[in-house]
């Protein structure tokens, strides 16, 4: 079993710079996992017997085995539980430059937990699931892995072997410096006041980045496949790009005039376009793809992980 800490936490830190807005308005929170390991490395008779066929020295060969079938329906529906829990945090914090930490506000506290204690009820549920699967899962490990089953590897219950909790923590200079060294706490204070900058930048350059990535998507999916004909396109295509708008108003914390007036130009393009509307009219597909192109284009520039422009038909 291992625990997997994720980013999330709350807090109040200092006032004074341009980013006293995120310190007066952010918090700090940490999102962790507790989940049973399903991979185990194989002893060092297990490794020199597979290596033996292959001629290969132990010391150069790795080895490990797979303690259960993790595509069994049961076990994918815990793991989408995590993934699901991992989503809504990222979706609805910002990134702060401490691992394991990311910034949430805190007038979303109250939505926030009200959702994890949800996304734990659902995680629960999926275990309980898979522990009514369980000797199933074990009788397949046993058949699939032959000699290399050991009943050691398996936890007798799996019941707390998976778990989500979280935790709003302090990232600001304990007060107890004040007293023991001024000087440290000084110190300590500036470098909480560098990583909040830095988070500013950091959550603006998210924006840009999955902006970018939303806007290419809608133009590649715009323009006609290999044989000319128009390309699959689903509703999401619109309705993520819809949905990062409200978040980027809400959340957006850069003073970024030209970031803002790309939202808003691609918002107004889209402001009123229906999907089906889309699928119907090839005129207005290559009309709002040179546009996005357009606007791609200016938006490149920024992006830290650039899709290819050739892509957007160039």
């Amino acid at each position: 079993m291992s625990t997997d800490t994720i980013d999330a936490g709350v807090d109040t830190i200092f006032s004074g710079n341009s980013d006293s807005m995120l310190a007066d308005m952010y918090s700090a929170v940490k999102l962790q996992f507790t989940w049973w390991g399903t991979r185990r490395a194989l002893t060092d008779d297990q490794v020199k017997e597979a290596s033996a066929p292959f001629h290969a020295q132990k010391g150069f060969m790795n080895a490990s085995k797979k303690l259960a079938n993790t595509k069994n329906k049961a076990f994918r529906k815990v793991t989408r539980c995590r993934s699901a829990a991992k989503a809504y945090w990222r979706h609805n914090t910002l990134p702060y430059p401490e691992p394991g930490i990311r910034l949430i506000k805190r007038t979303d506290i109250l939505r926030f937990d009200s959702e994890m204690a949800r996304q734990q009820a659902n995680l629960a549920e999926a275990v309980e699931g898979l522990e009514e699967q369980y000797d199933d899962l074990l009788m397949d490990a046993r058949l699939s892995l032959g000699t290399l089953f050991n009943p050691a590897d398996y936890p007798s219950t799996l019941k707390g072997a998976f778990a989500l909790n979280w935790d709003y923590i302090s990232v600001q200079p304990p007060e107890y410096l004040k007293d023991a060294s001024p000087e440290i706490y000084e110190a300590a204070v500036q470098r909480v006041e560098a990583r909040f900058a830095q988070a500013v930048e950091m959550a603006e350059q998210a924006f840009i980045d999955e902006f970018g990535k939303l806007v290419h998507n809608l133009s590649d999916r715009m323009a006609p496949d290999e044989a000319g004909q128009p390309k699959i396109f689903r509703d999401t295509i619109i309705t993520n790009l819809k949905e990062f708008f409200g978040r980027f108003r809400t959340m957006n914390v850069s003073d970024s005039d030209a970031l803002e007036a790309l939202v808003k130009q691609a918002e107004d393009l889209v402001s009123g376009v229906n999907p089906n509307d889309l699928r119907a009219s090839p005129t207005l597909r290559a009309d709002i793809k040179a546009k996005m192109d357009d606007l791609f284009g200016n938006l490149e520039g920024m992006m830290s992980d650039r899709p290819r422009r050739r892509l957007l038909g160039e």
